[in-house]
C-alpha cells in the first residue's frame, strides 16, 4: 500500500511541471546485475513508463544474496520483483527535451522481494528496498524518430531484511525507448 502511495504521488508530481515540450516515454531493458561485495551477477528483466519526467518501472531477474552476518558463507539464488519510482533530472526541467533522447540520467528508489532457494530447510523470502542513480545513452534511432536502442546503467544501495547481507548493485542494460510529446490532455494543464 505504501509503495502505491508514492507511485501514486510521484506520477501526480509531473502534472506540476509538465509543459508543452514535456514527453511521455516507455520502454524495456535487459540488464546484466554485478553484487559488489561478493562479486556475483545475474539478470533483470525492466519494463518502464514515464511522463515529464517522473516515472514507474518494475523489475524481475535473479542476483546472489548472502548472509555472512549470521556465519553462513554461503551465496544463494534469489528470485526478485522489484517496484521503482524513477526521476530524470533532464526530463523535469523546462527545456525542449532535445540531449535527454540522447543522454539522460536521474535517481530511482523502490522495493520489493526476493525468494532465495537451497536456504536450509529449502527456501526463503525476505523484502528489500534500494535508493540509487541511473544514467542512460539513446542510440541507434528505431521506428522513425519514436524509438531507439538505449544503453543504460546504475548503481543502487539495497537494504534487505534482518539477517541478510546489504547489497551494492551495479547494472549495465540494453533496452528499447519509445517517447511521445506529452499533450495537454495528458498532463492536465501546462506549467511554465
Amino acid at each position: 500500500m505504501k509503495i502505491a502511495l508514492v507511485v501514486a504521488l510521484g506520477m501526480l508530481g509531473g502534472c506540476l511541471w509538465a509543459n508543452p515540450n514535456s514527453y511521455m516515454r516507455t520502454g524495456i531493458d535487459l540488464q546484466g546485475v554485478a553484487v559488489g561485495e561478493r562479486g556475483t551477477h545475474g539478470a533483470n528483466a525492466r519494463a518502464l513508463a514515464d511522463g515529464a519526467g517522473v516515472g514507474v518501472a518494475v523489475e524481475v531477474g535473479e542476483r546472489a544474496v548472502s548472509r555472512t552476518g549470521v556465519g553462513d558463507p554461503n551465496d544463494y539464488t534469489g528470485a526478485s520483483i522489484d517496484f521503482l519510482l524513477r526521476v530524470s533530472l533532464p526530463g523535469v526541467m523546462p527545456t525542449d527535451h532535445r540531449l535527454d533522447r540522447f543522454f539522460d540520467f536521474g535517481v530511482e528508489g523502490g522495493g520489493g522481494g526476493v525468494v532465495a532457494f537451497g536456504v536450509p530447510p529449502g527456501v526463503q523470502g525476505m523484502g528489500d528496498a534500494f535508493i540509487g542513480g541511473w544514467v542512460e545513452l539513446g542510440t541507434v534511432p528505431v521506428s522513425g524518430n519514436h524509438g531507439w536502442i538505449a544503453i543504460t546503467g546504475s548503481a543502487r544501495s539495497y537494504g534487505l531484511d534482518s539477517g541478510w547481507d546489504n547489497q551494492t548493485v551495479y547494472t549495465v542494460a540494453i533496452g528499447w525507448r519509445s517517447r511521445e510529446k506529452l499533450t495537454q490532455h495528458d498532463a492536465g494543464s501546462w506549467h511554465d
